[in-house]
């Protein structure tokens, strides 16, 4: 595994799209909310699942095109597949949480996240900003190393700054939380990624779940 990612749990990626797929993923996604679509949550509007819109097929394409799944495989150091986790977030700030299966999804959650006795829980989520954060606080800050436990003993907080087309891979177990300070809209997008071991089918069905729950659907 890469060795930032192992000791951090998180890592920034570099130059992952061009200016252009990002101004594009942009104006899709405003378009999109701008329409009415999404609901309230965390002082902005959420859309999970956001993959099976009709209207954001383009958007797909653009992040299909940049096969995020190579890019956290050569950063895991083994194949991962597409782990369902997919939201998409409009000037959202939420407090410090770790992304294991949460509220009424934690039925599913039948391994702990934390039991190291047979494999690791390698799920990991990929974040794309949809604007530059180099000079603001409002991408995402994180408790460096949190992912080993489950509750957190330590804190060494960092926020991360990434640039236009940058992307922040993290796994899902680190504590982390995200602020929007106002003053124009921000746009994020979440894609998660899991390596298939005993961990993978029941964080995919209790995301499945979770997603189906809040748009709805059952």
């Amino acid at each position: 595994m890469n060795k930032e990612l192992e000791e951090r749990g998180f890592i920034v990626v570099p130059n992952v799209f061009d200016s252009s797929s990002i101004s594009k993923m942009r104006e899709l996604s405003i378009n999109y909310f701008k329409e009415g679509n999404g609901f309230s949550n965390s002082g902005g509007v959420a859309k999970p699942d956001w993959i099976k819109e009709p209207q954001l097929v383009d958007l797909k394409s653009i992040i299909d095109f940049a096969n995020l799944d190579e890019v956290v495989s050569s950063l895991v150091g083994q194949p991962v597949k597409f782990i369902s986790h997919n939201d998409l977030h409009l000037n959202r700030s939420v407090g410090w949480h770790k992304d294991r299966l949460n509220g009424e999804a934690r039925k599913y959650e039948v391994i702990n996240p934390w039991d190291n006795s047979e494999d690791t829980m390698k799920i990991f989520k990929v974040n794309i900003y949809l604007q530059d954060h180099k000079h603001n606080n409002d991408c995402l800050t994180l408790n460096v190393g949190s992912y080993n436990q489950e509750v957190d003993t330590s804190y060494v907080v960092k926020t991360v700054h990434p640039n236009v087309g940058d992307i922040v891979v993290f796994d899902q177990r680190i504590s982390h939380k995200a602020s929007y300070s106002g003053g124009y809209d921000r746009l994020l997008i979440c894609m998660g990624y899991g390596v298939e071991n005993r961990f993978f089918e029941q964080f995919k069905k209790g995301t499945e779940f979770r997603q189906n729950m809040q748009n709805g659907v059952i």
